[in-house]
């Protein structure tokens, strides 16, 4: 079986969309020990070969391609070393990228079907007992419909709600949505030069809707950088900045933006001075500045979320990098001066930092996509000044694996997704569909829901959005009724 990286490799592809088999040597071994690959039972490509799309092979293949291309944009890339130096793939051998692409090829997806009809095998032999009224709102997949919602809703209060899906539209390029009552309403397809691949959620600027692109735009990268864009609740979408169309820029922004006295902040995962990310400002008229560019080893690299704002500071997290290898938490003045205030290590307190933080009474709360007492992710908090508690340790039986969405704070309590794990699988297999938990400031958690029982959706890896009137409202990335996602009430 063809090794394209670690088991124990972030869900993030091979470490980054730029990784080299060089950046690989950090990783550390596996669970069983020896840093092998997945057994042929705990990737079953055989089972799945003929009819999975690529979007959902097993994660120890995922370092074959960057995970934010279609199929069809992988096998296109693949076709020159050019395009897959471009690309940005792990630096294989012939022989290596040969095999990765006979892969991809195979898993070319079949119509009509869902996503849980091509997961691996998974036994049930546990159900967790329901503890809270689950309802699936919405199954997106019918075209010409989005598909695949990466982020969470927006809400102005009441119904309807909005968001944007990463896949979908007329072009295949991500859309921007409004769901009420049942009906799901495409506002606006991205068509690539107006962006494309929206993996951010949406803000609310004085009834104008902010977000960005990750891919699409006019700068200087295959597919394009990413852009900035505005969009009017009647769907009129505008072009506010275009990254990459400088050598210092940043590009690929993958997070939501903030607003902060009629000013937007955000990340791009790369880009920037050492190409590592950047933290930028741009204004509603569209001028942008590079406030911070990521990189330095014990700076941290890779932000992937959005800022927050508290009392005029901002907070945020990088994924990898700073002095314990595994990602930062950093503070950030206005001006660009930024501050490390932890470095996470992968000892108990976690590693890589997927969420955004959020702010309870003075205190930060966060999870990491992985590390902890368990190796499936923790929930931790961390004051202003860098000291940081793991409140919970993601993995043990049938908990949810891999929170990758921020925490939402309700009367004290905060509730939050996990991407994996949960009743319908093994978490020590990084299998089962996700999971909805509530955890409280002590660090007492329950599961709330278990993905994976019929077409409830899967793999939730956005936060939780509280509606008036309705409760919580999330999203899958995949699984409904057409495998490409839901939007579901708790």
């Amino acid at each position: 079986m063809l090794e394209c990286c670690p088991f124990d490799t972030p869900r993030f592809a091979a470490i980054s969309p730029r990784s080299t088999l060089k950046d690989l040597s950090h990783v550390e071994p596996s669970a069983t020990g020896n840093g092998t690959p997945y057994s042929d039972e705990e990737a079953p490509i055989g089972e799945v070969a003929a009819e999975a799309s690529v979007e959902w092979l097993p994660r120890s293949w995922r370092g074959c391609y960057n995970p934010k291309l279609s199929a069809e944009e992988l096998r296109a890339t693949f076709a020159s070393a050019k395009g897959a130096q471009q690309m940005k793939t792990p630096s294989l051998n012939r022989c290596g990228l040969f095999a990765c692409f006979v892969m991809l090829t195979a898993c070319s997806q079949a119509p009509g079907l869902s996503r849980l009809q091509y997961a691996p095998s998974i036994v049930s032999n546990h159900k967790a007992g329901r503890l809270s009224s689950y309802l699936s709102l919405y199954s997106f997949g019918a075209d010409p419909d989005g598909s695949e919602p990466a982020a969470g809703v927006l809400s102005r209060g009441d119904l309807p709600i909005y968001g944007t899906t990463a896949f979908g539209g007329a072009d295949n390029s991500g859309t921007v949505f409004s769901y009420s009552g049942g009906t799901d309403t495409v506002l606006h397809s991205f068509r690539g030069r107006d962006g494309a691949r929206p993996l951010a959620g949406l803000i609310d600027v004085k009834g104008t809707f902010y977000g960005t692109t990750y891919f699409g735009g006019s700068g200087n990268c295959v597919g394009g950088c990413g852009v900035v864009f505005s969009i009017t609740p009647d769907g009129t979408e505008k072009v506010l900045h275009n990254f990459g169309v400088n050598g210092s820029d940043g590009t690929r922004p993958e997070a939501s933006l903030i607003d902060v006295s009629g000013t937007l902040y955000g990340t791009t995962l790369e880009g920037g001075a050492r190409d590592r990310g950047t933290a930028f400002s741009v204004t509603t008229d569209g001028t942008e500045r590079v406030l911070h560019s990521f990189g330095y080893y014990e700076d941290g690299y890779w932000p992937m979320v959005p800022l927050i704002d508290v009392s005029g500071t901002l907070y945020g997290t990088t994924y990898a990098g700073g002095a314990g290898r595994f990602g930062t938490v950093f503070s950030m003045a206005a001006d660009g001066t930024e501050k490390v205030l932890h470095s996470f290590s992968n000892a108990q307190d976690g590693k890589y930092p997927r969420a955004p933080l959020i702010n309870v009474n003075g205190k930060l709360y966060g999870t990491t996509e992985s590390g902890g007492a368990f190796r499936g992710g923790t929930v931790f908090d961390v004051s202003t000044d860098g000291h940081e508690t793991v409140l919970h340790s993601f993995g043990n039986g049938y908990d949810g694996v891999r929170p990758e969405a921020g925490l939402r704070d309700m009367n004290g309590t905060l509730y939050g997704t996990t991407a994996d794990g949960g009743a319908y699988g093994s978490s020590y297999n990084q299998h089962g569909f996700g999971t909805v938990f509530s955890i409280t400031p002590g660090g007492h958690e329950t599961v709330l829901h278990s993905f994976g029982d019929g077409y409830d959706g899967a793999h939730p890896e956005a936060g939780l959005r509280d509606v008036s009137g309705m409760g919580l409202i999330g999203t899958t990335r995949y699984g409904g009724v057409y495998g490409r996602g839901t939007v579901f009430e708790l």
